[in-house]
């Protein structure tokens, strides 16, 4: 087994800053739209959160699975974000057993507004350094005889607009990587990348409006979409089993065309129209064939489960129309 804890969409503030002062900037910028979506990190919430991880891990050593918007505006210098964002990400992993590790990926708040060229102050800081955030990546574990594949992409073109893209550079690279995993060239021999469970984590949601239940309007899901949403699944669909993504705030736990969707909703951020609940999943890969998804709420002082039972799902049981080869119901 392998456990996976999936987080998303902190939107840290640095000691810098202070939120009146973001809303302010925010304002001047022209943001009302997205204000509705626009959260800040909860103290309380992100005080406790190494700990709760910690204790809903129960002794397992984890994957950290961080799908985005680590900041909550992109102008922090890399002075700022080196001693506000990056201590606290480490932390997350530190509070778990060894050999825990932590796999996060940008999102569209961890970029400029674009003008001249499309950047993020990221780029520049220990996040670069210790986990290559700004680039496209592989990651492969092993857990007894489980084989686990991480693809990290980015699917961002800047803060606003804060829909995505996955670019034909990204599609390619994800292409040369899964051939490389047919091939044996990943680590693994082909027969057990063939077996192995993989994710792909991006920040940008690939699911239509619809799959979440009247949870987000057709409007909102339009000003938040990823663009390039079905050529991304159809590239994926014999390759990979698991989605993670964030942005919308909105978690949900699903079978999609045959992948396993998990939107992580927004572990931190609490403030704005929506008084968005605090959420992350616990996703333990049990075997190849098996994958069990719990989602945790933050209520009265803790992340629980509200007594709701764990999404099971099970290779080759598909429950919903399959998109070429996908296998997860």
């Amino acid at each position: 087994m392998l456990r996976i804890l999936h987080i998303s969409d902190f939107h840290l503030v640095s000691g810098s800053a202070t939120v009146s002062g973001v809303f302010s900037f925010l304002s001047s910028q022209g943001f009302p739209i997205l204000a509705q979506y626009y959260g800040f990190a909860d103290q309380i919430v992100q005080a406790a959160l190494p700990i709760e991880l910690a204790r809903i891990a129960s002794g397992v050593p984890s994957i950290v699975a961080l799908t985005g918007d680590i900041a909550a505006w992109p102008y922090d210098a890399p002075p700022l974000i080196d001693a506000d964002y990056h201590p606290y990400v480490q932390s997350l992993a530190a509070a778990l057993p060894p050999t825990s590790k932590t796999l996060p990926i940008l999102g569209n708040h961890d970029w400029e507004i674009p003008l001249i060229t499309v950047s993020t102050p990221f780029l520049q800081t220990n996040f670069q350094t210790d986990y290559e955030i700004a680039d496209s990546r592989v990651r492969v574990f092993a857990a007894n005889d489980l084989h686990v594949v991480f693809f990290l992409i980015d699917s961002n073109r800047g803060i606003i607009p804060a829909t995505g893209e996955v670019t034909p550079q990204t599609r390619s690279f994800l292409g040369q990587a899964f051939a490389d995993g047919r091939t044996g060239q990943l680590g693994i021999s082909d027969s057990e990348y063939d077996a192995a469970i993989k994710l792909l984590l991006l920040h940008h949601s690939p699911l239509p409006y619809h799959e979440y239940g009247g949870s987000l309007s057709r409007r909102d899901a339009r000003s938040l979409e990823l663009t390039n949403a079905l050529p991304l699944l159809d590239l994926c669909k014999d390759d990979v089993d698991i989605l993670l993504f964030g942005h919308t705030h909105i978690a949900t736990v699903k079978s999609f065309r045959g992948f396993i969707a998990i939107d992580g909703g927004t572990a931190l951020a609490r403030l704005g129209t929506h008084q968005t609940t605090c959420t992350l999943h616990m996703i333990d890969l049990l075997d190849k064939n098996s994958v069990q998804v719990q989602s945790f709420h933050w209520m009265r002082g803790s992340f629980g489960s509200q007594g709701n039972s764990p999404t099971t799902f099970q290779r080759g049981r598909v429950t919903t129309p399959v998109l070429g080869h996908g296998r997860w119901g």
